[in-house]
């Protein structure tokens, strides 16, 4: 086995009891780091923390609310001794619905969940880190925050406020030794999609199988995105190779923020030439 990028580090990871997330703490388990991890799911955080072994253990949290975020803080900072690593995953995206059905008595549920979950943790976690006078803070944002038509109009503008709370929090931050940075992902079809449109979960992982496909076919890269991907560039930033890096927002998405894949130009092409037909001669 290789060196181990994380080895002796301590990690807290939020929303990481499925999908991005839990493949994030495996990662930093296999690289040597212990970790606590927490969401609101008690039966497959418990479930996920078993499989992985006694490097990491799950705490039962909602990060949306206050007093959670503050008892998460001070349980892990007691298991694992000091906390090195924070990565601020949570969030359960809003409907993508158009603006005029946003559900008004739902909205503060979404902010919270989407941003406002980011900023409590990390005020909660920013004493521990002071004290240290080090840490690294990682924010999980969007390309949603990049392209205004990849989302609903609420999501895109609370991952927005993400990336951007992200640059305020690493100058507010830098004078302790402690940067903040921000992973963007891309399209990378996790069960969250089918789950967003009403699928049944019997039917999950066969929708996730199909996204596979359709995202490949206008990515530039040629593939969808994975959630080890993502993990890669947490993984960096969590690492000593940034260590002089703070206020960025990786991009991980294929090149999909850039352009449409050669594909996908023609598949635009075509429609266009389709539409203007009947105007030739």
């Amino acid at each position: 086995m290789g060196e181990q990028r994380l080895e002796g580090k301590t990690a807290l990871v939020t929303g990481a009891t499925a999908g991005i997330g839990a493949v994030i703490v495996r990662r930093f388990a296999a690289e040597g780091a212990r970790v606590v991890f927490c969401g609101r799911s008690e039966g497959p955080g418990r479930a996920l923390a078993e499989q992985i072994g006694d490097a990491v253990k799950f705490i039962a949290a909602d990060v949306t609310r206050p007093e959670d975020t503050r008892r998460l803080a001070d349980q892990a900072a007691a298991w694992l001794g000091r906390i090195e690593i924070l990565v601020n995953n949570a969030a359960a995206p809003p409907p993508d619905v158009p603006l005029e059905r946003i559900d008004a008595a739902a909205l503060p549920g979404y902010m919270a969940s989407v941003l406002g979950s980011t900023i409590l943790m990390t005020s909660a976690l920013v004493p521990i880190l002071r004290a240290q006078g080090s840490g690294a803070i990682i924010n999980i944002g969007s390309t949603a925050a990049h392209r205004a038509n990849s989302s609903s109009s609420v999501y895109s503008a609370l991952k927005a406020g993400v990336c951007h709370f992200t640059r305020c929090s690493a100058l507010e931050l830098a004078p302790y030794g402690i940067r903040v940075n921000t992973v963007s992902p891309g399209a990378v079809p996790t069960a969250i999609f089918p789950k967003k449109l009403g699928i049944a979960e019997r039917h999950h992982p066969a929708a996730v199988e199909r996204l596979v496909d359709v995202f490949g076919d206008y990515i530039p890269l040629g593939r969808a995105g994975r959630a080890e991907d993502i993990a890669d560039a947490v993984m960096m930033f969590a690492s000593d190779a940034s260590g002089f890096i703070t206020g960025q927002d990786l991009v991980v998405d294929g090149g999909l923020t850039v352009g449409l894949s050669a594909s996908g130009k023609r598949a635009q092409g075509e429609a266009i030439r389709s539409a203007l037909a009947p105007f030739l001669e």
